[in-house]
């Protein structure tokens, strides 16, 4: 994908951020950090890089941790979260534009109960299970809605 030139695109590594060992390569072993302490340790380095900016994309705990760093001040316009499940423990929702994307087989989603708590007006689904980030047509399919919906430009 490209961007036009005049995007600041910025990666970040939600393990690095949240202080999750490095060498560790268990999933639930890395989920555990996340939980134990990763989490807030991640959204407090968010906070710190005083990063702002029109739209912020998260895919699974990364959408969390955008999630959570609005709600303590960051300043995000449009938020798109991408199978972001953790977000179905949150009780209050960031005071921005949100576009929550969740495969339509995984466990783990958000409800329509929690969406109408936390005021989300949809939650949008996509072919798969966790891990639809990772599925190239399923990426295309959302940066498409992203460019109709004039959240990002066109190329």
């Amino acid at each position: 994908m490209h961007l036009p030139s005049h995007y600041a695109l910025h990666i970040l590594d939600a393990p690095a951020l949240g202080g999750i060992d490095p060498n560790t390569n268990n999933e639930q072993e890395i989920h555990a950090q996340f939980l134990s302490f990763g989490i807030d340790k991640a959204v407090d380095k968010l906070l710190s890089l005083q990063l702002s900016g029109h739209l912020f994309i998260g895919c699974s705990i990364g959408g969390l941790l955008l999630w959570r760093a609005a709600l303590q001040g960051m300043f995000v316009s449009k938020l798109v979260a991408i199978s972001a499940t953790r977000l179905r423990f949150e009780t209050c929702r960031p005071s921005c534009d949100l576009r929550l994307y969740f495969g339509r087989t995984d466990d783990n989603k958000p409800d329509q109960t929690w969406a109408s708590a936390v005021k989300v007006t949809d939650l949008l689904f996509k072919q798969g299970g966790h891990d639809i980030y990772k599925d190239t047509n399923n990426v295309h399919q959302i940066i498409k809605e992203l460019k109709e919906l004039q959240w990002i430009d066109p190329e």
